[in-house]
């Protein structure tokens, strides 16, 4: 079962998907803020969402000088990149080939 901080972030993520955004949906620890959790208690909620198989990291943080690219999620029940919902491919361990970690 998921902690209560887990359940309410992924809520509210859930919120931000429009039916055409997953795997596109940019949000942080800082934002996690808005709905009551520190940066540490977001941070444990998205590796217990990711470990659970709810959310893959579908493009990785990168921050240099010239750019600051935020992570990008995807949510593994919903359709993403034109594509059918992963949970079949993440229940066999597989990769859908967009995400940067297994789906």
């Amino acid at each position: 079962a998921l902690s209560p901080q887990a359940t309410k972030l992924y809520i509210d993520l859930c919120k931000r998907y429009n039916g055409a955004n997953n795997g596109s949906l940019a949000y942080s620890v800082r934002e996690a803020e808005a709905i009551g959790l520190t940066r540490s208690t977001a941070q444990r909620a998205f590796a217990e969402l990711q470990a659970h198989g709810f959310l893959a990291v579908a493009r990785d943080a990168s921050f240099n000088l010239k750019t600051r690219m935020a992570r990008l999620w995807r949510l593994t029940a919903y359709p993403a990149f034109g594509r059918k919902a992963m949970d079949g491919d993440r229940a066999r361990g597989g990769r859908c080939g967009f995400c940067v970690e297994k789906c």
